[in-house]
């Protein structure tokens, strides 16, 4: 009996090990069936991301194409180029000529259509503040979204979709909101104790070392360099003035790019002050930015006379008004000296105040016009015949009260300015107040500034002989730089940095009294001079300097308050980028 209860106790444990045994064994296969499980579904995830990636890919790669040739357009052609492609841009999907990849992709819009992509107009342009990058200023505005979808039919998941959304913003701002703009290098290298309270732009590199103190009270940005450099002979060192920065300072910013020349070159940019090449429509993009397209009195001095037409801005139609007719403003007489350039200047003389006059009467203008709209933009060309030793030029005298409507002043000549200019209030002189002026601007070759003191009588002797008066000029400035030349140095060379773009002839430092040369409007070198071309000397050659009160015009900051014909610089602003949801 002890023998079989022993067997049967052996058994017993056998049984219940392999019990035991079998469980563990079955635990075993159940997390191996989960592991497997969890490893195909994290594979199948990882491959459903992966892809969905790549469709994302696939999708922003379709809508940045469209956005390619939208930025392209605008640049080039303008807004209304790329309004009236937006059903091209709809088709403008990738495919084996863009490359090989796309042979995989299948692209869609929002409504599941194939082939096509989604490209909406959003917003007319509306002047309004600009925000991110350019925030304090104003521009025109278009808005646009572009969306797409992509799929990839012969992946695991055919049907696995990814959709991106992206809005841009065309924007056209108007230049003479910057108080400083240049289109290359801008220099401060000698100046004057100079503050600036506006917002600065180079297109190149900004060079800020000064022997005098320099402040930036506004956002300063550069496409180059912005920094004190040691060059023109001279150490850092020596630059003992400090430079401040009260706001931003930005470098490697995008350039802003007058859309006349979308390569933002100097040559291209000027092509904003030259005459028309015939049969350019005046309604074109480019013709849209020439001030002679622009102009409602066009002023053409030939050798047989002035020749003067009267249309309506942009309108290739103008009306010729007799010769006669205009001698009441017209002057092309006058002869001086200018020491700079080393050559007698004939100029077409402008009176601004009989200018007026003449305006509100003659029966040429009110009958294009209409009445009490004297023209807002004269463009001057002075194309006589001239020899080495003369300059053809434009010269303004008489311009302390403009036209109800303001006034633009553009000529590819060089262009003088003689005695106050826009500022009817005496007891506004030599001050930042603008309140009672009217919108102006000054667009030329190059710009000088000759005070009520000056005689012509005296413009061929020492320009001691020449004090000047304390003169006040209310308007925006565009006008072309003579540039530093290789190798240059303070006497030698030197572009006379952005104080002295506006030149100068005569002793503002007379009896050792410096007198003061208040500039309220906004500052552009967009171009290099080529008809008055000489470079700037020290002051002691042909002038002594001014005190200088350069400011930007607070009335530039409403779109009413810019000077009529306001050139404008274009910029593209990537609004927005998100995953599109298709309807």
């Amino acid at each position: 009996m002890k023998i079989e209860l022993k067997n049967s106790l052996s058994r017993s444990r056998k049984g219940f090990a392999l019990l035991i045994i079998m469980f563990v064994l079955g635990v075993s296969m159940m997390t191996l069936g989960s592991f497997m499980y969890r490893t195909q579904v994290m594979a199948d995830l990882n491959h459903r991301n992966n892809q969905f990636r790549r469709n994302m890919s696939a999708a922003e790669g379709a809508t940045e194409k469209v956005l390619a040739s939208m930025i392209r357009d605008f640049k080039v052609s303008g807004p209304t180029s790329v309004d009236n492609r937006l059903n091209d841009y709809k088709l403008m999907v990738p495919d084996l000529n863009d490359s090989g990849v796309w042979t995989n992709f299948v692209v869609y819009d929002a409504q599941g259509l194939s082939g096509h992509i989604d490209v909406t107009k959003t917003q007319s342009a509306v002047y309004k503040p600009l925000s991110s990058k350019f925030s304090g200023l104003s521009g025109y505005v278009s808005t646009y979204e572009v969306r797409a979808f992509a799929t990839e039919p012969l992946s695991l998941h055919p049907d696995l979709k990814a959709g991106v959304l992206q809005e841009i913003e065309l924007t056209q701002i108007p230049a003479f909101q910057f108080a400083i703009f240049y289109n290359k290098l801008m220099e401060y290298t000698y100046t004057a104790d100079f503050t600036i309270n506006g917002r600065v732009h180079g297109n190149a590199d900004i060079y800020t070392g000064s022997i005098e103190d320099l402040t930036f009270n506004g956002d300063v940005t550069s496409v180059g360099m912005n920094e004190e450099k040691a060059w023109l002979g001279f150490s850092l060192s020596q630059f003992t003035g400090t430079v401040s920065f009260g706001a931003k300072k930005e470098t490697g910013a995008a350039a802003l790019n007058v859309p006349i020349s979308p390569d933002a070159s100097s040559e291209g940019v000027r092509e904003i002050i030259e005459m028309p090449p015939p049969g350019e429509n005046p309604q074109s993009w480019k013709g849209q930015q020439r001030m002679y397209n622009k102009a409602e009195l066009v002023v053409r001095v030939t050798d047989a006379g002035p020749m003067v037409m009267v249309k309506n801005s942009l309108d290739e139609y103008a009306t010729q008004i007799p010769e006669e007719q205009v001698e009441a403003f017209i002057d092309t007489s006058v002869t001086f000296t200018d020491q700079r350039e080393g050559k007698m200047v004939k100029a077409t003389e402008i009176d601004i105040s009989q200018f007026i006059s003449w305006a509100s009467t003659n029966t040429y203008v009110i009958s294009k016009l209409g009445g009490g709209n004297p023209p807002n933009i004269m463009y001057v060309s002075d194309e006589r015949t001239v020899t080495s030793s003369q300059l053809p030029a434009v010269r303004l005298v008489n311009g302390e009260q403009l036209p109800s409507r303001g006034l633009t002043i553009a000529t590819r000549n060089p262009l003088y300015v003689k005695g106050n200019y826009n500022q009817p209030d005496p007891s506004k002189l030599n001050t930042t107040d603008t309140s009672n002026t009217k919108p102006a601007a000054l667009i030329s070759d190059a710009l000088t500034v000759l005070s009520s003191n000056w005689d012509d009588s005296k413009s061929h002797i020492n320009f001691r002989a020449r004090p000047a008066a304390p003169t006040t000029i209310n308007a925006a400035v565009m006008t072309g730089n003579v540039e530093t030349a290789p190798g240059a140095t303070p006497l030698n060379g030197y572009s006379g940095g952005v104080g002295n773009l506006t030149r100068l002839l005569e002793d503002w430092n007379a009896g050792g009294s410096r007198k003061r040369l208040t500039m309220n409007g906004s500052i552009i070198a967009m171009f290099e001079s080529e008809i008055a071309t000489q470079q700037f000397r020290w002051p002691g050659y042909y002038y002594f300097a001014p005190e200088r009160d350069f400011n930007l015009d607070p009335n530039f900051s409403t779109e009413g308050g810019l000077p009529p014909g306001t050139p404008q610089v274009i910029s593209v602003v990537r609004k927005s980028w998100t995953q599109a949801v298709s309807h």
